[in-house]
């Protein structure tokens, strides 16, 4: 080697070597909290049944309960013209499973579904609410088993519309604008 490149090959050898250092002496970056981004108001949620911690409960909208109380109340009817003023002016209607062969019907066209597979006594067998998404899911039972339905549940989903039928999370009423079916 020539004597002259000698101190630029030490000088970078301490260089490098300095910052190979400084690298393992910084912290290993630590992984930010998953926090849920739903929960079911109106029951014990299966982690704090198990004793797992949960995460701190959302804030739910102030008409949440009463929401859910008036479509509890429709599903109670004789037909579904109870829920037709909940209903968006599309609906998406998909199987609940795996939710890939969606359709958008009209709202008339849900209503037409939704009453020729009304069944009878429809109970919700879960609520929860969806912050992130601004939104309602109700698990309901009682459905006709009647094709496509299998298993006699339905699932609504509400999210928050204007008056010109545009997503509104803040200041719309809530739509029924997804039907998901077992």
């Amino acid at each position: 080697m020539k004597p002259r490149l000698l101190p630029l090959v030490v000088s970078l050898s301490v260089i490098f070597g300095t910052a190979c250092d400084f690298d393992l002496a910084l912290p290993e970056p630590t992984t930010p909290p998953v926090h849920a981004l739903t929960r079911e108001p109106a029951s014990i949620s299966r982690a704090t049944a198990t004793g797992a911690a949960t995460a701190a409960p959302t804030t739910l909208p102030s008409d949440y309960d009463a929401t859910v109380l008036v479509v509890t109340q429709a599903l109670g009817g004789s037909n579904a013209s109870g829920l037709a003023a909940w209903l968006a002016t599309e609906v998406a209607l998909a199987p609940r499973r795996s939710g890939l062969a969606s359709e958008t019907v009209t709202q008339a066209a849900a209503l037409g579904w939704l009453n020729a597979h009304w069944g009878g006594n429809h109970t919700v067998l879960e609520k929860q609410f969806v912050e992130h998404f601004v939104g309602i899911e109700l698990v309901t039972d009682g459905w006709a088993k009647i094709a496509p339905i299998e298993n006699g549940v339905v699932e609504l989903h509400l999210h928050r519309y204007n008056a010109q039928g545009l997503g509104d999370p803040l200041g719309g009423r809530w739509r029924m604008d997804t039907i998901l079916y077992e």
